[in-house]
């Protein structure tokens, strides 16, 4: 696990040099033109909600409340992040990054995709500031997206239920193709949700 954070940080710090060199790798594939990469990227998320079948009911009766930081808590926390390594960097390297900007959003979005496929029978959202206080009931599991503070420390969404506790929702890192991870990740909160 920890060379997995020494990477994940070691890739943070790659995204800026990348910055630099306006050079970008989405789905397998090097764009030199923000708005291109934008464009696909935009298009890629659309067409997997398009093509995501939602499941014949629930597997809970629970619902399931997500827990969001908010954008300037979360691009604060990353520029926090990448100063250890790289201390000359600034907000703008990170605001210029698309891929520290798309992670965010793709975290804050992650809701729709869990509402569309259907795992719980109502999904709701929230920003915050901090959600390390925010605790399941009876009635609703919650998922959290926890925004990593300092090296080697990794970005992660953690499922909290009263019945099994915290447990961080992984997708299979070795799938390459978009579809796949998110595939992946609908499957660990599905059976997260089946505890």
């Amino acid at each position: 696990m920890k060379s997995r954070s020494i990477a994940a940080a070691f890739a943070c710090l790659m995204m800026l040099g990348a910055c630099a060199q306006q050079a970008w790798v989405y789905n397998g594939k090097r764009y030199e033109d923000k708005e291109l990469l934008k464009r696909d990227m935009a298009y890629m998320n659309e067409s997997y909600l398009n093509q995501l079948k939602p499941l014949q009911r629930p597997v809970t009766a629970r619902e399931l409340r997500i827990f969001v930081p908010e954008r300037s808590y979360f691009m604060n926390t990353k520029l926090n992040y990448v100063k250890v390594g790289y201390s000359a960097a600034t907000m703008a390297d990170l605001e210029n990054d698309y891929v520290v900007t798309n992670s965010y959003d793709e975290s804050s979005n992650l809701w729709k995709r869990i509402e569309k496929k259907g795992i719980f029978p109502r999904v709701s959202y929230s920003y915050v500031r901090d959600a390390s206080g925010i605790q399941p009931s009876d009635e609703y599991d919650v998922l959290v997206f926890s925004v990593a503070a300092q090296p080697p420390a990794i970005d992660q969404w953690y499922y909290i239920s009263k019945r099994s506790g915290r447990q961080a929702i992984y997708f299979d890192q070795n799938l390459t193709d978009i579809f796949a991870r998110c595939d992946s990740q609908l499957d660990a909160i599905k059976a997260a949700a089946m505890q």
